[in-house]
């Protein structure tokens, strides 16, 4: 038997290590007298350990053929891209928005509203999942632009059309709902037509810009006024009506430090509400370098966490291999406000970046020469011998398409790795799901 190429020794006391296994999501907690054991002969920890010994085996610690391990999870990679039983379906009502964030990517001047022809072919569309007999959920989602803004002519006749279509369905068929939303906008008939939605699920990302003042710097109204609190009381009104909430913190370099201000907004948040927010921290891409950041982000994170808010960042979601990116999967589009489709919300919504058009009859008719498959993100061999290759992934299709070097697309450094690897067993623990991954002391 031979030590496993997913192998990760972490530190974490002056007496003990962490050893984890990224195929199998195991951890192991081990006298670091025993570290020099696992880099030698397998064989010969057989012999002077055989308890640790049979740990190592049982928890794919230990395998017998290195090549025929990375063949088989470069393997498993591919499938969990195949999402047969769910078609998840993002839809830009609009790409209008009623604020002017610096950092936003997409042109709001031009009017773009989604007019009846191509709410027709997505009408159709669904149809078309539908006739699937393998789907068995639509993952039903709106992005922009701002998508509350034509709530009334766009959004809700979509939701409206799938839910008829999954009645129709006899049970067979079911469906969620999710809003990527700057939360300004919800009202009460919004709130009323979505509670009364049978979804299997309500959800939202709503984001914030660091504390009140300097949130209300880069999102105000029109008219000019500052939108922080009645973000924060939207939010408070979704997760009293059941309605689970991310609360995404972007952070930069300016605002960062005003970022645990925004625990005293929540702190009125009741327990039983508190069970349907996560917060996650997020960098905004465009922030110059932030120098140092680290040990500050992470000293907000568990100041949030101590306050009983469950909390995720960089580090936390990298599990592209296991739960890949949505523009990853098989199944999966977005359809933009003009029919126009696209793998990836995360770029510029323009015909370079198009993957294709929606026809009148509901399908997708690609561009030339483009492709819908993550087969280039798992044909990075640089990749496939990466130690927490089966938890990054390779990172995303649309990243890995972009970087032409046979590298690190993440560019994560050995103690990148540790810290995600850390970050992991930290969750396994919080979640009281250490049973299921092998926490021993040997």
């Amino acid at each position: 038997m031979k030590y496993s190429t997913y192998n990760s020794i972490v530190k974490l006391t002056r007496q003990s290590s962490l050893l984890y296994n990224a195929v199998t999501d195991k951890f192991l907690v081990f006298k670091k007298e025993l570290e020099p054991m696992l880099v030698g002969e397998a064989d010969e920890l057989a012999m002077s350990h055989p308890s640790f010994y049979k740990q190592l085996l049982d928890n794919g610690f230990l395998v017998e053929d290195r090549e025929q391990e990375v063949k088989d999870t470069v393997e498993i990679g591919r499938k969990n891209c195949e999402n047969e039983s769910t078609y998840k379906l993002i839809i830009n009502p609009t790409l209008n928005c009623n604020f002017r964030c610096w950092y936003c990517y997409e042109d709001h001047n031009a009017p773009t509203k989604m007019d009846a022809g191509t709410l027709e072919k997505i009408k159709r569309l669904v149809d078309n999942i539908a006739a699937d007999s393998k789907i068995k959920h639509i993952d039903l989602s709106f992005f922009g632009g701002e998508p509350l803004l034509f709530y009334a002519d766009t959004v809700r006749p979509i939701i409206d059309y799938v839910k008829s279509v999954c009645d129709s369905c006899n049970d067979e068929l079911g469906f969620s709902v999710h809003f990527t939303s700057n939360g300004y906008l919800i009202n009460d008939v919004v709130l009323a037509h979505l509670r009364s939605v049978d979804a299997s699920s309500v959800s939202f990302q709503i984001t914030l810009d660091g504390g009140r003042d300097l949130h209300n710097k880069v999102r105000y109204s029109t008219s000019g006024t500052g939108s922080y609190d009645r973000i924060i009381a939207n939010v408070k009104r979704l997760l009293s009506n059941d309605i689970d909430v991310v609360l995404r913190i972007n952070y930069t370099k300016q605002n960062i430090a005003s970022v645990p201000s925004i625990l005293g907004d929540l702190e009125s948040i009741s327990e039983d509400d508190r069970n349907h927010l996560s917060v996650d921290f997020q960098r905004v891409w465009q922030d110059e370098a932030i120098d140092n950041n680290d040990e500050q982000l992470n000293d907000i994170i568990m100041q949030f966490r101590k306050e009983a808010f469950r909390v995720s960042c960089y580090y936390n979601h990298v599990n592209s291999f296991r739960y890949p990116c949505y523009g990853d999967k098989n199944n999966e589009c977005v359809v933009n406000y003009n029919g126009d489709v696209y793998k990836c919300t995360a770029r510029d919504f323009t015909e370079a970046n198009r993957y294709g058009v929606l026809s009148n009859e509901g399908t997708v008719i690609a561009d030339n020469s483009k492709s819908n498959t993550c087969v280039s993100k798992y044909d990075k061999a640089f990749c496939h011998t990466c130690r927490i290759f089966p938890v990054c992934g390779a990172c995303c299709t649309q990243r890995v398409r972009e970087s032409k070097a046979d590298a690190c697309t993440n560019n994560n450094s050995e103690f990148d790795k540790d810290e995600i690897i850390l970050m992991r067993f930290y969750d396994c623990i919080k979640k009281r799901t250490a049973e299921d991954s092998v926490v021993k002391v040997e």
